[in-house]
């Protein structure tokens, strides 16, 4: 065979081994840092992850309040609103007026559209019945005159004579803070009640 046909090899250039060397010496110089940023970056997506769903957690509890519901409704309870949830709700919630509710007071001294006060009480008052001897005849007609401190609304209470728009605010927030008054003597703990002028209202009120 003639030797010019002969197949040559050539080794590889010099230069070859070397640029593949000085890459991989970069490339582990970067894999370092390329590793703890993504780290990094894994730990603060995670941390900002966690404040999100611990933000929408505490924002759906206070859109909730807490409510008693009594009287004369026939599902008394504490139940759970939403804010912005009105007192005709909370009847409704506890299944309506019963067969003993006062129509004719509710009517006249519940604002059904007020909105309910978180940790409040909506109190839903029933028919008194009159008892069979004058007395209680006498008793009831009386009482028709008095205005019931735990059912009145502002207007009735401004009614009174030196209670203002103020004091019957005052009166309607311990209502819907603390429950009902169970003594008329409980009035003298609202700001603005002396002695003196519970004494001018004792007779005109009730509960």
């Amino acid at each position: 065979m003639d030797p010019r046909c002969r197949s040559t090899s050539f080794p590889p250039p010099a230069g070859g081994s070397r640029m593949t060397r000085k890459m991989n010496s970069i490339l582990e110089k970067i894999a370092l840092p390329l590793g703890l940023i993504l780290i990094i970056g894994l730990i603060i997506g995670g941390y900002f992850l966690s404040i999100k769903t611990v933000n929408r957690n505490t924002d759906n509890a206070t859109d909730q309040i807490v409510v008693d519901v009594t009287g004369a409704v026939n599902q008394p309870d504490i139940y759970t609103f939403k804010q912005g949830s009105i007192i005709e709700d909370a009847i409704k919630i506890a299944g309506g007026f019963n067969s003993q509710a006062d129509l004719d007071l509710i009517y006249k001294t519940i604002n059904r559209a007020a909105l309910l006060q978180n940790h409040g009480k909506v109190y839903i008052p029933a028919i008194k019945i009159a008892g069979n001897d004058k007395q209680s005849n006498n008793n009831e007609q009386n009482q028709s005159n008095l205005i019931n401190i735990n059912t009145a609304n502002l207007a009735l209470l401004d009614t009174l004579p030196g209670v203002g728009p103020i004091t019957a605010e005052r009166i309607i927030e311990y209502r819907e803070t603390k429950g009902q008054f169970n003594r008329l003597e409980d009035l003298m703990k609202i700001e603005g009640v002396s002695n003196s002028k519970y004494n001018k209202l004792k007779n005109l009120i009730t509960i």
